[in-house]
């Protein structure tokens, strides 16, 4: 009778954990389906190996390289993904111009790179494909990604490598969103005559042994792509049930930090008897993000964004300068936020519709 009673318990724990694993596994296919999550293996996909260590900027592309990114309008889409022996994602060339030809250099970030996008639907190989069509002699070569990731690196990259292809036009595609909260001026190593860098180093990024680049936070361990726990434990990392668990912990707890942080702030200051004054990032999709696009009914951060929006317009105005010295032309190509030109993608975007979209700003 022992034995059977033992049996019987067994049998009805296995059949309790069996219910609990189809549960889990049904609910692990649901979420993948309908609210999919950045598992390892997707940012690992996302990330990209393209990347190396820059000679004066913190990174630059590859020589030479081959590989595949997801499709930024089929998720199940992957497209191919080139650079060229000089590091840069277009066709073969060479500094001295083709014999006949006239050339465009654009340098910017992932926009004018073209991240999540095939190798033929970049804007700049769409622009020299109509060149092409129309009968005009005309190079376009993309630098995106190749001189680094904001306005600083761009006219860094150009002082010492750009200008050396003889452009008769560099484009600085300009994305709105964030290229003003990219410039670092701390990471400025070597200046030029203008007060401009020369060289760049950035102390919280790095590119490891694959071609990825990463934080600096996180150098003990060149395995993983993603900071949190979970991106740590290999086979959680790859369920769906896994990521959202632990992504909605995390989100609890910084939920739970600023309303710790709110009711600090909300009492009286020691010195003074008075709310001490709130504390607002710029950075990230939080109600500041975009701060030179969006404007909402109070702004804290005034006069932070004046002095970056000046060391913003002293690069450009360098960069110009700097091309019209080598004989070539500067075009500033300026590229704007979904929502601005399409405000139904506001509350998507941010959540709520309590922002204005500065329609002016292009003036």
């Amino acid at each position: 009778m022992l034995q059977t009673g033992g049996g019987m318990k067994i049998k009805e724990l296995s059949f309790v954990v069996l219910i609990f694993m189809a549960f889990a596994c049904i609910l692990e296919l649901s979420i993948s389906l309908l609210i999919p999550q950045p598992t390892y293996k997707r940012l690992e996909m996302i990330t990209g190996e393209q990347y190396r260590a820059g000679d004066f900027i913190p990174f630059t592309l590859k020589e030479n390289f081959t590989g595949y990114m997801p499709s930024f309008e089929n998720r199940n889409r992957m497209v191919r993904l080139t650079t060229n022996s000089l590091g840069m994602r277009n066709r073969e060339t060479g500094i001295p111009k083709p014999a006949g030809f006239k050339r465009v250099l654009v340098v910017g970030d992932s926009y004018t790179f073209g991240l999540y996008v095939g190798d033929d639907e970049t804007y700049s190989s769409v622009l020299e494909n109509m060149y092409s069509r129309s009968g005009k002699r005309i190079e376009v070569i993309n630098a995106g990604y190749a001189s680094g990731w904001g306005p600083d690196t761009f006219y860094t990259w150009l002082a010492n490598e750009g200008l050396k292809f003889k452009p008769d036009l560099v484009v600085y595609g300009f994305f709105i969103g964030n290229d003003h909260t990219d410039i670092n001026e701390r990471t400025w190593k070597s200046l030029d005559k203008r007060g401009l860098p020369v060289r760049i180093e950035d102390p919280t990024i790095y590119v490891d042994i694959r071609g990825r680049i990463r934080a600096a936070t996180d150098r003990s361990d060149t395995r993983t792509v993603g900071v949190e726990s979970i991106y740590r434990i290999p086979v959680l990392r790859n369920m769906h049930l896994a990521v959202l668990f632990s992504r909605k912990l995390s989100s609890i707890g910084k939920k739970l930090d600023e309303l710790s942080a709110k009711i600090s702030s909300d009492k009286p200051s020691e010195r003074t008897g008075s709310p001490q004054p709130e504390k607002r990032s710029i950075h990230g999709w939080t109600k500041d993000a975009f701060p030179f696009v969006i404007q909402n009914a109070s702004d804290g951060n005034a006069a932070f964004k004046s002095e970056l929006d000046q060391k913003w317009r002293k690069l450009v105005t360098g960069m110009k300068t700097l091309c019209e010295e080598n004989g070539s032309r500067f075009m500033l190509l300026m590229i704007p936020v979904n929502f601005q030109v399409d405000e139904r993608f506001l509350p998507v975007v941010m959540g709520g519709n309590e922002f204005a979209i500065k329609r002016n700003y292009f003036n």
